[in-house]
C-alpha cells in the first residue's frame, strides 16, 4: 500500500478505513483481518476464521454473559457505553496504534469530576484492557504517529456572558503519564469539524458563527499555518494530495472536480472534471474511489454506485453499492479487502460483509460482490451476498 514514502501501517492514521464522512471510525485493519465495534463490544475477524469477541480470558462468556458486573470484566466489553436519544449507542471511536486499540467513548457511570469521556486501551490479542484517560469532553479523536489529537469544549465566563470554548489538543501516547496539551485556542470558538492527518501534518477546523478557519499543524516543527483545505475534501493517493471543492449542482446532481493539491490547498492541476460526487473521496493507496451514496439519499432515483480509478485517473471498474440502511458508512478498506458490518433488518442476526478487491476490474457495473460471514458461524460462507432492498426487507418481515 503506497500512500507516501514514509507511511507506517503500525503508527499512521488509517484514513482508508474511515467512512466518507470521516466521523467516529468503527473498524480498523490488522495484518490478517480487522477489528471492529458492534454495539458495545469489540470483535475480531481473521481471514478464514469466524467473528469472535476480542477477549482471551479463560472461561469468559463475553457477550453471552447475563450478569452485568461480570460482563463488564470482559476485555471486549466497552463497559458503561450508553445509548443516545435515538436508541443507538453514542459515538464510539476505534483507533489502532502499534499493537493496541484505543477506544474513545462517553461513559454512563458516575465520576466525581463529571469526566464522562474515556480512552480505553485494549491489546489486539484481547489479553488486556485498561482505561488510560478520562476527560470532560472529547470530539473527533484521531491517533497519528503516537499522538491522540482531539477537540475539547468547555463553558467559560467572559464579559459577554457564558460561551463555549473549543480547543485543539493532543496526548502523547508514548508517555507513561497521560497529559493533555493544548495545541491551539484563539477566542471563543464554539464549533469544530473532523480532523485529518497525513504524513507530518494534521488539519483542524474551528467554527465561530459564520466564520470557518482551517489550519494545518506540522508535527515535526510544531508550527501552525492557515490552509484552504478543509476536513472533507482532502485525500492522499499515490503519494500526492488531492482535494474536491464543491462546484454546486447541474440538473439536480452534485458535480465536482478533483485536482492535485499542495499542503495548503493550492491547485497543481485538475485530474477529474464534472464527476458526480458529494461524499469525501477515499483511497486505499492502490485505487481512488468516488461514490454517490449521499446523492442517492437525496435523489433515490440515482443508483448507488462506486467508480474506481487507477493512479492515472483512468476508470478501472464500477460497481453498485447495496443500501445497508445508512449512508456514508462504507469504508473503502485496505489494500486487499473491504469490511462492512451488516445488521439484518427485522432480526437480531448480524455479520460482516467482505469484499475481496481482487474482483476489481471484473465487476463491470454489477452489484459489489460481497460475501457474508454471520456472527456465530464457524467458518466463512462462500456465496456472494446481495443486500435486499428496503421493500424486500420489509416484505420479508411480514
Amino acid at each position: 500500500m503506497v500512500f507516501q514514502d514514509d507511511y507506517n501501517f503500525e503508527t499512521d492514521w488509517q484514513c482508508y478505513m474511515m467512512t466518507p464522512n470521516l466521523i467516529y471510525p468503527k473498524i480498523q485493519e490488522i495484518e490478517e483481518g480487522c477489528i471492529f465495534v458492534h454495539n458495545d463490544f469489540l470483535y475480531t475477524y481473521r481471514q478464514g476464521g469466524a467473528i469472535i469477541p476480542l477477549c482471551s480470558k479463560a472461561n469468559c462468556l463475553h457477550d453471552e454473559e447475563r450478569d452485568p458486573e461480570k460482563k463488564r470484566e470482559c476485555n471486549a466489553c466497552l463497559d458503561y457505553a450508553f445509548y443516545d436519544e435515538n436508541g443507538r449507542f453514542a459515538p464510539i471511536s476505534l483507533m489502532l496504534y502499534k499493537d493496541d486499540l484505543y477506544i474513545c467513548y462517553d461513559r454512563l457511570d458516575n465520576d466525581p469530576e463529571n469526566r464522562k469521556t474515556c480512552v480505553v486501551k485494549v491489546s489486539t490479542d484481547g489479553s488486556s484492557k485498561e482505561m488510560i484517560w478520562r476527560t470532560v469532553d472529547m470530539a473527533f479523536p484521531l491517533i497519528h504517529r503516537g499522538t491522540l489529537f482531539y477537540y475539547s469544549s468547555v463553558f467559560v465566563t467572559s464579559e459577554e456572558g457564558i460561551a463555549a470554548k473549543t480547543c485543539f489538543n493532543r496526548i502523547d501516547l508514548e508517555k507513561k503519564i497521560m497529559t493533555e496539551e493544548e495545541i491551539y485556542y484563539d477566542g471563543l470558538q464554539h464549533g469544530c469539524l473532523p480532523l485529518r492527518a497525513l504524513g507530518d501534518y494534521v488539519w483542524f477546523t474551528m467554527i465561530n458563527g459564520p466564520n470557518i478557519l482551517s489550519q494545518v499543524y506540522n508535527m515535526r516543527t510544531g508550527e501552525i499555518e492557515k490552509t484552504d483545505l478543509e476536513f472533507d475534501d482532502l485525500v492522499l493517493f499515490d503519494g500526492k494530495l488531492y482535494r474536491e471543492p464543491r462546484n454546486g449542482m447541474e440538473n439536480s446532481i452534485y458535480l465536482t472536480e478533483i485536482y492535485e493539491s499542495d499542503v495548503y490547498g493550492g491547485s497543481k492541476g485538475t485530474v477529474l472534471s464534472s464527476v458526480e460526487q458529494y461524499n469525501t473521496p477515499l483511497s486505499d493507496g492502490n485505487y481512488f474511489y468516488l461514490d454517490n451514496t449521499s446523492i442517492n439519499r437525496e435523489f433515490p432515483e440515482r443508483e448507488r454506485k462506486c467508480v474506481v480509478y487507477d493512479t492515472d485517473f483512468n476508470i478501472v471498474d464500477e460497481y453498485k453499492i447495496p443500501d445497508i440502511g445508512y449512508a456514508w458508512e462504507i469504508p473503502i478498506g485496505g489494500k486487499d479487502y473491504q469490511y462492512v458490518v451488516y445488521n439484518e433488518k427485522g432480526s437480531q442476526r448480524w455479520g460482516l460483509l467482505i469484499f475481496d478487491k481482487k474482483e476489481i476490474g471484473s465487476i463491470h457495473g454489477k452489484e459489489c460482490p460481497y460475501k457474508i460471514l454471520w456472527y456465530g458461524d464457524e467458518s466463512e460462507l462462500i456465496q456472494s451476498f446481495a443486500v435486499p432492498s428496503e421493500k424486500e426487507q420489509e416484505e420479508g418481515t411480514d
